[in-house]
């Protein structure tokens, strides 16, 4: 890929969050459809942020969901459905993309390590995400990734697309982009005055120095 690095804002709660973010410019929205998780938004309020954001950039993010649940999303008008999952436990990600199709999944498997990644998911996503680890937590550490191993895992696996997530903030986004080679980054507590509520100063300031 070529250009500009893609921007992923996730956890979005609210439209002005989400018409902010388009503003700026971002490549891709996401919704969290994870009850336990302090961004968590359903009903009203998901329809009414899922509207805000432009047709090929709505992502809906999850722990291991039942195929039934992925496809609804899908029938709300997402374009993807984000997979967190833990490759040790039963949830099987190749039963979910030949259900809805590889190319409305991303997958965000749960690895201590990138280099952990599995060549078994080849074929069974669109993306994969590539967050960082807590042994207590699924998806949303705030934890980074190491650099170059998420560097290493892409030059594994050329033809397939890689997304880094895990603590990137204003302050260390160009660190984040030139040790691992990123071309797509995720954001999300790093933008954030408080769990789910998006600052328009933090947003406004990663997207100046990734833009740049």
């Amino acid at each position: 890929m070529s250009g500009e690095i893609e921007i992923k804002v996730c956890g979005l709660t609210s439209v002005a969050a989400a018409q902010q973010v388009v503003r700026l410019g971002a490549e891709y929205g996401g919704i969290n459809g994870y009850p336990p998780s302090p961004r968590f938004i359903d009903g009203e309020l998901e329809e009414e942020v899922l509207n805000e954001l432009p047709k090929g950039s709505r992502i809906w993010v999850t722990v291991e969901p039942s195929l039934a649940s992925a496809k609804e999303a899908l029938r709300r008008g997402y374009d993807f459905v984000q997979i967190h999952f833990d490759p040790k436990g039963s949830f099987s990600p190749k039963d979910l993309a030949s259900a809805v199709g590889k190319g409305n999944v991303w997958l965000a498997p749960r690895l201590a390590d990138p280099l952990d990644f599995s060549e078994e998911w080849i074929g069974l996503a669109d993306l994969f995400l590539i967050d960082g680890f807590s042994p207590d937590r699924v998806g949303g550490t705030g934890k980074r990734v190491s650099g170059q191993s998420f560097r290493e895992l892409e030059s594994r696996y050329p033809t397939e697309k890689f997304c880094i997530a895990g603590g990137i903030a204003p302050g260390n986004v160009e660190e984040v982009i030139r040790e691992s080679g990123a071309e797509r980054i995720d954001v999300n507590s790093g933008v954030e005055s408080a769990p789910g509520v998006k600052d328009v100063g933090k947003l406004e300031e990663l997207f100046r120095l990734v833009r740049r």
